[in-house]
This record gives structure tokens, sequence and C-alpha cells, in this order.
């Protein structure tokens, strides 16, 4: 069955749900977003249009047992020359296990950052995804596997798991050289479980109490199928901090995150000579400030500020024993901006982007957010 065909059949099937909702009582539950925005960014064509749909349902046959789907459909186009991207971006059973503590299995959403699980729009201020949370954490990332949740009642909540790898060739090696990839996003599954050697973990806390700090870390550590047969499977690590303030209006969010791939140099001996090299290191953090004080005609409007520095190629593996391929320089970006609460699930987004460095991509973006 053609790939095209399978996924207009998952949408009819979560449509089919979104039908029965309305009066199925307590078992149903349908929700979603539509996220449409226009950018126009140095040294690159302006775009826009609707750049996202989520569509996702919840079912639960009985007590202790739920049934939670998300598809999501990106750069929606009507042009035969193009063509929709849609996706699964998480299904799973979950099933209680105690009075605090679930256990679930499927493809789920890695508990990494601040922004996987929490990713829509009114989880963030920005028109778009801020670029610690997708060039250095993918964010959507999921992965089949299987997951244990335990919240406690002190505000404390553990993620455990065990998932399916990454698959190193999935490297975009046609990238002109130097261009700034997503090593992790570049790897991870996007229709399909993910490769089942090289099984993979993950770990994560958080502290979410009634005061006004709330903080957390989270480790994933897996492996990564080699490109070709005769190259070595790789090795991938990512750990982050991230901590969140709030008190009044003010609010303060900060997060740093560090990655490394291991074997990348067999990999990168391969490549053509002039293409982007699969880097071996890899980080990046930001701080955030928003005020949520003003009003205008009775709704809310929050000013914000972002200041971030990433590198999605920071090192290298040696490719012999007198070369050694150099790292790329840190990327700084500043955002500024607003968000306007049109109405009770309708956001109005304006920013924007200033790349310290000279790298291209500064320009302002305006987006449109839709919840329900």
């Amino acid at each position: 069955m053609r790939p095209q065909l399978i996924n207009a059949f998952i949408v009819l099937i979560l449509m089919g749900l979104f039908t029965d909702a309305a009066g199925a009582g307590d078992r149903y539950a349908a929700f979603g977003y539509a996220d449409m925005n226009a950018t126009w960014e140095q040294g690159e064509p302006s775009e826009a249009g609707l750049q996202r749909l989520v569509l996702g349902a919840q079912w639960q046959p009985e007590a202790h047992t739920r049934l939670k789907a998300e598809v999501e459909l990106e750069h929606l186009v009507s042009s035969p020359s193009e063509s929709t991207e849609v996706g699964i971006e998480q299904a799973y059973v979950e099933r209680d296990t105690g009075m605090a503590s679930q256990l679930r299995a499927g493809i789920l959403v890695m508990p990494i950052g601040l922004l996987n699980g929490h990713d829509d729009p009114d989880d963030y201020y920005s028109v778009t995804r801020n670029h610690v949370e997708t060039e250095i954490i993918p964010t959507t990332w999921h992965q089949g596997g299987i997951g244990w949740q335990l919240r406690t009642g002190h505000g404390w909540r553990l993620d455990l798991g065990l998932t399916s790898g990454l698959d190193m060739a999935k490297w975009r090696a046609s990238a002109a050289e130097g261009e700034e990839l997503s090593p992790l996003g570049a790897m991870k599954p996007e229709r399909e479980l993910g490769p089942a050697a090289g099984v993979s973990g993950y770990v994560a806390a958080q502290y979410h109490g009634n005061g006004p700090l709330q903080f957390g870390a989270s480790l994933f550590l897996g492996g990564a199928r080699a490109a070709r047969a005769g190259l070595p499977d790789g090795r991938v690590s990512l750990g982050e901090v991230h901590a969140r303030w709030r008190r009044g209006p003010w609010e303060l969010a900060a997060l740093y995150a560090r990655g490394h791939i291991t074997d990348t140099a067999a990999l990168n001996l391969t490549l053509p000579v002039g293409t982007s090299l699969m880097p071996a290191d890899f980080h990046g953090g930001y701080v955030e400030s928003a005020w949520r004080g003003l009003q205008l005609r009775g709704r809310e409007l929050t000013p914000f500020i972002r200041y971030e520095r990433f590198n999605a190629a920071a090192g290298y593996e040696p490719l012999s024993p007198t070369l050694t391929p150099a790292g790329q320089p840190d990327l700084q970006a500043l955002t500024g901006g607003v968000q306007y609460a049109v109405g009770t699930h309708v956001l109005l987004k304006a920013e924007y982007v200033r790349f310290l460095d000279g790298a291209a991509g500064s320009g302002p973006e305006l987006g449109l957010a839709v919840m329900f």
C-alpha cells in the first residue's frame, strides 16, 4: 500500500474519533491545533501558509486504560507538484499501574527538554519553536518503545523508557558544506518506529510543585544504525537541564543541552567532498523572559525576549591521524516579540529574529494559532 494511502487512512480514523466524540461522553476526547505563519528571513525566500495541523484523539475503553493518538500534517498544500508531510506524532496504549503511575507502549514523545510533550502553540511565546529545541533537541521527537511514568504527591515526575534506535543512514549528506543541520533531527524516525537494533533508553526527572520554580533534567542514551554495511554502528548521548520561574506577571525560562555521537568518522570518510559532514559534538542553550502583565481590549498581551547560543556542529571526529575537521562557530540569536490572545483559543504572534553573528535567518515573523 502506498504511504499516502496509509496516511490518509490514519487521518480518516482520527476524524471518525472526532465525529464520535460529541456524543460519547467521557470515553472519548478530541483535540488539536492549526498553526499558520509567515516569515521573511534574510538570505531565504519569504514563506507563508498553514505550517502545521495536528489532530488528536483519546479513547478510554475502561477506567485504567487509554489509547491516545496524534497525526501531524505539515506544509499543507494542494499543488500536484508538492506534497503535504503526514506523520504520526504519537500513538500509544497507556495502562495505570498504580495510583500515580502509568505504563505506555507505542510511539512515544521523548520527555527531553521543555517543549517535547508540551509543543502546542500556547506552550511557547514565539511564532516558531526556539532554535535550541529544534537544532539540538528535536521537537517533536518520538520513538517506538515502552515507557513508565510516576508522579508523586510532592510535585515530582519521573520518566523511564526503552526505545528503538536512531538511523545514521538518514543523514542528509547532500546538504551544502557548512550548512547547519540538526544531528538528531536528521536521524530520528519520522513515519516509522525506528531501527530495532541498538536499543535506546531515557530517564527524566522534573519538579512541578506549587511554588514559583519548576526545574528538571533528562538523559537519552542509544544506538544509531550504521549508514551502510561494513560501517560501525554509532552511539548517541544527549543530556539537558532546564528551569522555569514564575512570579506574578513575570516568567523566566532557561535550558542547556549537550550531545555526542560516536563513530561518525567512518561515515564521513564515505561522503563526497563538499558535502556536510556528520558532527560528533553539538550543544546549545537559551534564556527567555516574558511579562504577562499587559491587557489589550481585555485580552492578555505578552511581550517576550529570548537569547540563544547554539552549535549543531561544534566538533568532528578525526578523519585521519593528521586531519581533524574544524568545528563550526557558535550561532547567537536574539528574538523579541509579542503574543496576543485574540480569543480564548486563538493566539496572534509577532516577532523579530536577529542573528548577532550575521548569519542568514534574521527577519520578522508573524503567526496565528488556533487550538481546539
